[in-house]
């Protein structure tokens, strides 16, 4: 997986209320800067920045929020999580996942490297380290907070499990392939009733599971939770991949789940 395909796999296509959000957001933007320009309050270079930064800044917005697809809120309080898994692995993330991991945390943060070109060429002036530092925390800080709110993507489980067993469905499914199983472990200790279906492969990335991987994947899973409980589902949002790599991977999955199957019987 190269990360053209990493980036394209996590940037689906926008709807059309976001597509006229951002022709307005554009709009105003310009209109105002300008009117600073008319005034002689910003040169001409900075204006072309600014709506450069403005561009730059509604991309990442809209990629990291606008447009995911709406699912359960989540999120993930561990503190650097994903590094610790990547470094010190003690969940059932293969090397592959793992490599996946580490590469969407390293586009994250190439993808903020760009706020420190913009900021000084936008302001006129060099900018002290402190403040560009604390401008960048708030964009990191307020796409968490938007992907928590507007339930879109992880702010790194919430605590919904006992409205959720209160809708009396037969079965729930979670999203819950990069969850170390914790969200298993959660279920489990309020002592949830419904059946569940707790994603197995992680369909945000192009990645094509093995028939091996998802095995001890579902082995894992039934450590935590007994056969009859237990159904056999990816992640939601299977429409965001193309069917030549949805097909092997569901493909895979029926296979790793007739081989658990037999080994049960």
């Amino acid at each position: 997986m190269d990360i053209f395909q990493t980036i394209i796999s996590h940037y689906p296509k926008w709807s059309k209320i976001e597509l006229i959000t951002v022709i307005i957001v554009m709009i105003i933007s310009f209109i105002i800067l300008e009117r600073y320009y008319k005034k002689n309050k910003i040169t001409k270079t900075q204006m072309c920045f600014s709506i450069l930064f403005i561009i730059y800044l509604l991309h990442v917005y809209g990629s990291t929020v606008f447009s995911r697809l709406p699912s359960t809120r989540k999120y993930q309080l561990e503190v650097f999580w994903s590094w610790k898994e990547i470094i010190h692995p003690i969940g059932r993330l293969g090397t592959a996942s793992r490599y996946d991991l580490l590469l969407e945390n390293i586009l994250n943060i190439v993808m903020l490297l760009p706020i420190g070109i913009f900021l000084p060429l936008a302001y006129g002036k060099k900018i002290d380290w402190k403040i560009g530092l604390l401008i960048g925390c708030c964009i990191s800080f307020s796409i968490e907070l938007l992907q928590l709110v507007l339930c879109r993507g992880l702010f790194e489980f919430d605590d919904i499990i006992q409205a959720i067993e209160d809708m009396d469905s037969d079965v729930i499914s979670f999203e819950a392939s990069r969850s170390d199983l914790t969200l298993i472990d959660t279920l489990n200790r309020v002592n949830f009733k419904t059946e569940i279906g707790p994603g197995v492969y992680d369909i945000h990335s192009p990645r094509i599971p093995s028939v091996e991987e998802l095995e001890r994947v579902l082995t894992s899973m039934l450590e935590k939770l007994s056969a009859s409980k237990l159904w056999i589902n990816p992640d939601c949002g299977l429409k965001t991949r193309a069917y030549p790599e949805t097909l092997a991977s569901l493909k895979n999955m029926v296979e790793a789940t007739k081989n658990i199957r037999a080994k049960l019987q």
